[in-house]
């Protein structure tokens, strides 16, 4: 089992599994809510939802990633080990993020925001390359160029994670918003 955490495999292990834990984490987390909580949105409950959102359905999402956009495009990753690495760092970071909403740790919430957007930037870096070696050229010796099908589906993930990054860094904060909506 130790030596399977050592190999590199096709999709990250830990972080799969780290995903699916996620995943189980929420339906406990959701009992809890629905028997402990009122019915009235709160912390906790952005807590829970962020769970789902994040440290369920993106993780897992990233970490198929680290496979299938290879696969699409006929490229090799280009700094896959940062790409992985920024895995962890998201995860801890969305644990971090779920703790502080449940707790009510209000001051912990821009820094695990942060954390997570930096994380989701280290991955985004490496996979961003990664699809720019697949419109630059032939791939390989043996490989031709990717088919058009394929270069339509790297331009949509690439154009995805453009956006989801422009936004991510051009939300303006709380505070900001908050002193406009005063105005």
């Amino acid at each position: 089992m130790v030596d399977a955490l050592g190999r590199r495999h096709w999709i990250p292990p830990v972080a799969l599994v780290a995903g699916q834990l996620a995943h189980g984490a929420s339906w406990i987390l959701l009992l809890v809510l629905a028997l402990h909580r009122p019915i009235a949105l709160g912390a906790p409950a952005l807590g829970w939802l962020h769970l789902v959102a994040l440290g369920w359905l993106t993780m897992t999402a990233l970490t198929i990633l680290v496979h299938v956009i290879p696969g699409f495009i006929d490229a090799t990753w280009r700094g896959e080990r940062i790409a992985r690495g920024a895995l962890f760092v998201f995860e801890a970071a969305v644990i971090v993020l779920v703790c502080a909403f449940w707790t009510g740790a209000t001051a912990a919430l821009p820094w695990a925001g942060t954390l997570i957007v930096l994380a989701l930037a280290l991955y985004l870096l490496p996979a961003s390359r990664t699809l720019v070696t697949a419109f630059a050229g032939y791939c390989g010796a043996e490989r031709s160029r990717p088919s058009s099908a394929r270069r339509t589906v790297a331009i949509g993930i690439s154009s995805t994670f453009y956006r989801v990054t422009r936004s991510a860094i051009s939300r303006p904060s709380t505070e900001a918003a908050r002193s406009r909506v005063s105005r």
